[in-house]
């Protein structure tokens, strides 16, 4: 199996950790018989502080321009890179940069033509950065609108893995002023049915999910709030799941982590990440469902303030790989 790797913005903790992940896990990786392929800038590869972990790994280089090139790369005992752009030797580090974005936004871009052309199966993206994007003049927030729109899908949902709590964002990257305009039946449902296709890629069956109120104690039949009354209650009784919801926000994430639930959708942002980081901070991985093909990245950003100093963990990065690997075996 092909593992599409982005390296996320170079100015980052992206590619340490990549290569750190790959220096210390390489051989579990040919035990499972799975292929990296890695989209970045050669230029990182001569890096003087990221070459500690890259000079025990052997890497064929490649052009993104000729991506059939990896269809013919044999070596099962290497690590393919594709070489996706221009990037200058002393390329920023540490803060946000638009050749960074640029750069970070064509690792992405043929990473994921090469999975349109059947050359990969699964993507796994390293950190990139939302300033740097908006630098080089990108119209994309993040990693999910723009797969979103590249690869044309109808409904696609911001899922969170952790061993403990799982749950799926009905809006993602939206002002809280926004939040209760965004929530309505379709909204719902698309939230609700990627959750049943979670439980699905993870081998769940008959899942047990519950739905987060938006207000405080769920509204309380409308004392604080009327969303769960006017949308949130008739939706789940028109889609007769056996939903469960919605419940009070400030406890169902508690009760999830305790076992009484597999999964929870949250209604927005934050709602989701605080409990997500609280219990499992350096470890979560979050996903994209709804896609024609698994992506998956760490649940940390750039972290620019630890970017090339050996500070960073990827535990994170491990658990994207192995999510991935896990939905894109069936």
């Amino acid at each position: 199996m092909r593992l599409a790797i982005t390296l996320g913005d170079p100015g980052g903790i992206g590619p340490e950790i990549l290569f750190h992940y790959l220096k210390n896990q390489i051989n579990t990786i040919k035990k499972l018989k799975i292929k990296p392929v890695i989209f970045g800038t050669s230029v990182l590869l001569e890096q003087p502080y990221l070459k500690q972990f890259i000079n025990p790994l052997k890497i064929h280089v490649i052009s993104g321009k000729d991506l059939d090139q990896i269809a013919e790369y044999a070596d099962n005992t290497g690590i393919l890179f594709v070489d996706c752009s221009d990037l200058k030797p002393d390329f920023t580090i540490g803060k946000p940069d638009a050749a960074n974005g640029w750069a970070s936004f064509q690792y992405l871009e043929i990473a994921v033509d090469s999975i349109k052309k059947g050359l990969a199966a699964a993507l796994v993206t390293a950190p990139i950065c939302k300033e740097s994007f908006q630098l080089a003049g990108l119209k994309y927030q993040d990693h999910t609108s723009y797969l979103q729109e590249k690869t044309e899908s109808a409904n696609v949902s911001m899922g969170f893995w952790t061993k403990n709590l799982k749950t799926v964002l009905v809006t993602i990257h939206k002002s809280l002023r926004e939040v209760p305009d965004l929530i309505n039946e379709e909204t719902l449902t698309a939230a609700i049915e990627n959750t049943f296709l979670f439980a699905k890629l993870l081998k769940i069956e008959q899942p047990r999910i519950a739905i987060s109120g938006l207000n405080p104690h769920a509204g309380e039949n409308g004392l604080f709030g009327n969303e769960e009354n006017e949308i949130i209650i008739p939706t789940i009784k028109k889609l007769g799941f056996g939903l469960i919801g919605p419940l009070p926000p400030d406890t169902v994430y508690f009760r999830a982590v305790q076992g009484e639930f597999d999964f929870v959708i949250s209604l927005y942002h934050d709602q989701a990440l605080i409990p997500i980081k609280l219990v499992a901070f350096d470890s979560a991985v979050n996903i994209s469902l709804g896609l024609p093909f698994i992506r998956t990245s760490p649940d940390h950003g750039t972290a620019f303030d630890r970017a090339y100093t050996k500070e960073s963990s990827f535990r994170s990065f491990q658990n994207a790989v192995e999510l991935a690997i896990k939905c894109s075996q069936g």
